[in-house]
């Protein structure tokens, strides 16, 4: 994403298709209630400064065996939005450790 377009105010909804993978490629679980399933990490960066912001899928349902549905918005602050932003970047993160993210149909959109 463009730092350009990174407005304070704006909300962005971010979507996609995940899954959790082991060294065998089976399906891996995650628990909703402790947070260990993916997440999106919004990083910036923006007067010389790193931002890490974490942003949460709550009504997450998770199924270890088929694709998951991770949805969330992300409401951005003057902190990660504006003038001398450098880098704007939404990264998926997260899962039980040795376990690796699967992604499919990104969506990443200026909801209003």
């Amino acid at each position: 994403v463009s730092p350009a377009c990174a407005v304070a105010g704006d909300t962005w909804r971010i979507s996609a298709k995940i899954r959790l993978l082991d060294a065998n490629g089976q399906g891996v679980a995650c628990s909703t209630q402790s947070l260990d399933c993916p997440f999106i990490r919004l990083y910036t960066f923006k007067d010389n400064v790193h931002g890490f912001v974490h942003y949460y899928d709550t009504d997450l349902n998770w199924d270890p065996n088929g694709w998951n549905t991770l949805n969330t918005t992300i409401t951005l602050q003057p902190e990660n939005s504006g003038e001398g932003l450098q880098t704007f970047r939404p990264v998926f993160v997260g899962g039980p450790y040795n376990s690796a993210i699967q992604i499919d149909d990104a969506e990443f959109y200026l909801e209003s």
